[in-house]
């Protein structure tokens, strides 16, 4: 090893090294999806023919919390937004089977989600696992599924997707106009959401643990004032 590599070697374990610290103190920071610009899509099969079923609706509310790598949050749709593009079929949906007029919206939990590194500028990470529960229906089931996310300036791009099982909601199986929708259904959400710090996390308490010798430089100031 020559020289100049005994010199960068110390001084790119200290550059790695203040990274993982900067990260490990970084704020939490809330992912504002309504604030975004996204969709949720849901895919279906319909019977005798394999027709396929896609309905699309407005993107989400709500927020997520993005602390170091894990993610956790609330997502919330308007199941009156959703447009499969016959308008007799999603009125039928809407007032039959969804029951829009008392249950309104669909809401996903996400209680578990790990990215394999950190999201600083420019990272990507693909088909990572989640787990959560998805309220719909007026009853509430455990989920699990898998998100593309990525990180570009001050927004996060999210795909997440999962299945779901319509009977476990207590949801009628859908039939119109000869044509039964399978159980199964594939839920697709997407949203470019903006980053931004959650405030009010750091108090001063924190910020004397973090700096050990503020409580002498106060002692010391106090004690100037006296001999004064």
């Amino acid at each position: 090893m020559n020289i100049w590599n005994k010199a960068i070697l110390p001084l790119g374990i200290i550059a790695q090294a203040a990274c993982a610290s900067a990260w490990a103190n970084t704020p939490k920071t809330s992912v504002i999806l309504e604030e975004g610009s996204g969709s949720v899509e849901f895919r279906a099969t319909g019977r005798p023919s394999a027709i396929k079923i896609v309905g699309k609706g407005d993107k989400p509310k709500g927020r997520l919390t993005l602390d170091g790598r894990s993610i956790q949050g609330e997502a919330v749709f308007s199941l009156a937004t959703l447009d499969t593009g016959i308008g007799l079929r999603d009125k039928h949906m809407k007032e039959k089977y969804l029951e829009v007029s008392r249950y309104p919206e669909a809401k996903l939990t996400v209680r578990r989600l790990e990215m394999p590194g950190e999201p600083a500028e420019g990272a990507k990470f693909e088909k990572v696992p989640f787990s959560g529960v998805l309220s719909l229906h007026g009853k509430d089931k455990p989920v699990e599924g898998r998100a593309t996310l990525e990180r570009k300036g001050d927004q996060l791009q999210i795909s997440a997707e999962f299945g779901l099982r319509i009977a476990d909601h207590g949801i009628e199986i859908p039939s119109f106009a000869g044509i039964t929708m399978a159980d199964e259904v594939q839920v697709v959400v997407q949203d470019a959401a903006p980053l931004k710090p959650q405030e009010g996390l750091r108090d001063s308490s924190s910020a004397d643990r973090t700096h050990p010798d503020v409580h002498g430089a106060r002692a010391h100031a106090a004690k100037g004032q006296r001999v004064r």
